[in-house]
């Protein structure tokens, strides 16, 4: 045997590490987040070196929903602004109704003038919301707007509760309650003085000279459905009026909770809209907000 074999030892043998495992199914504990780098001008060291997170996907969406619920906003404040403004440039049409028509005409005017302009004033801030002034009236502006939208769920909630007080029976109580009592004393005044004014000095059906001496409220009966059904084969303006001033009074009381549902229906779906706009901008300065944080 050569003399260098009996020189051999185990612990001379080159050590070989453990095969790591680097197969696809071997799963990464840590989540990796996409990071941009920034290298800004001059020689590049670690103190020249920022890392940015990607713009948030939200802000986009943000951005879209705060357009389209704006110009949603604007179109009802516009609605909301020419539809009392026809009916006041009409007023004479519509005496019998009073004054308390007349200021809830003006409450409707004023509150679609103020929803578009300040809409209109949301928007141009929103697209110059890196300037200070603009910064500064957006916040004014959301916070007048949320204020409307309180506002807006007190008289949704106002109506229902007339639509409940209106439905009691004609000639009815609600005990010690003032309000309730005031809006049925009112409501009895109200067709009391419809009944007379389109039944006894105009007599229906009205025609010639006579259709443009007569009040424009003396033709509500036309626009309820139910009525008209229920005077089938008679003009429907002779039949609530020949059957005494308690039926008459009746048949009003349901006009007016018809109309008090579609109000409060209108309502709702305004500040549905109003709500949704209101959160899309919230959402918008949230992401502006938590992109600056993570600069």
């Amino acid at each position: 045997m050569h003399p260098e074999m009996n020189d051999y030892n185990e612990d001379d043998q080159p050590y070989l590490s453990p095969q790591r495992d680097y197969s696809p199914s071997r799963k990464n504990s840590k989540k990796i987040k996409t990071l941009y780098l920034d290298i800004s001008a001059g020689e590049a060291s670690p103190s020249t070196l920022t890392f940015k997170k990607a713009k948030r996907p939200g802000a986009n969406c943000a951005n879209i929903l705060v357009c389209i619920t704006g110009v949603l906003n604007t179109l009802i404040g516009f609605f909301l602004l020419s539809m009392p403004l026809g009916v006041l440039i009409g007023g004479s049409k519509y005496e019998l109704l009073g004054d308390f028509f007349t200021a809830g005409m003006s409450v409707f005017l004023a509150g679609g003038f103020l929803l578009a302009f300040c809409y209109i004033i949301l928007m141009v801030a929103v697209c110059n919301r890196t300037k200070p002034r603009w910064k500064t009236a957006l916040i004014a502006v959301y916070i007048f707007l949320l204020i409307v939208f309180l506002l807006e769920i007190s008289t949704i909630g106002l109506t229902f509760w007339s639509h409940s007080v209106i439905s009691s029976r004609a000639g009815s109580k609600q005990g010690d309650n003032v309000a309730a009592n005031w809006l049925l004393s009112h409501r009895h005044q109200f067709a009391n003085t419809t009944y007379h004014a389109c039944c006894l000095a105009s007599k229906p059906p009205y025609s010639g000279a006579n259709a443009t001496e007569v009040d424009g409220i003396c033709t509500w009966p036309e626009s309820t459905q139910i009525i008209k059904d229920s005077c089938a084969g008679t003009n429907v303006l002779v039949c609530v009026c020949e059957n005494g001033p308690r039926k008459y009074e009746f048949s009003i009381n349901f006009f007016l909770r018809r109309y008090l549902t579609y109000i409060a229906s209108t309502l709702m779906i305004i500040a549905s809209v109003l709500l949704a706009g209101l959160l899309s901008v919230y959402a918008l300065m949230c992401s502006d907000g938590g992109n600056r944080s993570n600069k």
